[in-house]
């Protein structure tokens, strides 16, 4: 969450998560996040081929999850308020 800001391209930060999760020898299946807004589920799509950047005062989820075959799956989800200066967490 530190490294998002405004400018920044949807599918650096996929990226970034994706690589994090599997240098730690587990593997990343979906996206990263989504928008939220008047849906659950918007743009920006933080995910592979998304050449969305962001844009001040931007809703979305990042939420990386990490899954172990026919065991189980976890997934941490956290709602970011985007703005020029800082970046918000409004989850609680």
């Amino acid at each position: 969450i530190e490294r998002l800001e405004i400018g920044i391209r949807a599918e650096d930060i996929h990226e970034f998560v994706k690589n994090e999760i599997n240098k730690r020898g587990y593997k990343f299946y979906h996206s990263t996040g989504h928008g939220v807004g008047l849906e659950i589920h918007e743009l920006p799509n933080i995910a592979s081929e998304s050449d969305i950047h962001l844009k001040d005062r931007m809703v979305f989820t990042i939420e990386p999850g990490i899954y172990i075959p026919k065991r189980f799956g976890v997934r941490f989800e956290d709602t970011v308020l985007l703005r020029k200066n800082k970046i918000e967490i409004i989850t609680r």
